[in-house]
């Protein structure tokens, strides 16, 4: 079966410079776009909990005909 060559012979360098560069790179791309993400998404959000608010203080008995049939007082 063949070997790679010099796979078991390289050394374990541990912290990185080329490393944390990398890392901070990728930190500094993800961050702000996570950031946005997260408040577009709670924005809208907020604005259909908003309308689904405003829909159900809209129904009544004097414009919703499911509860006047159920209220017959005529």
């Amino acid at each position: 079966m063949p070997q790679l060559a010099g796979a078991d012979q390289m050394p374990w360098q541990g912290f990185s410079f080329t490393n944390l560069l990398i890392l901070l790179v990728i930190l500094a791309v993800l961050w702000p776009l996570m950031r946005w993400l997260r408040r577009t998404i709670s924005e809208n959000r907020r604005q259909r909990w908003a309308g689904e608010d405003d829909e159900e203080l809209r129904y009544t008995e004097e414009n919703d005909p499911d509860l006047r049939r159920n209220h017959p007082e005529d």
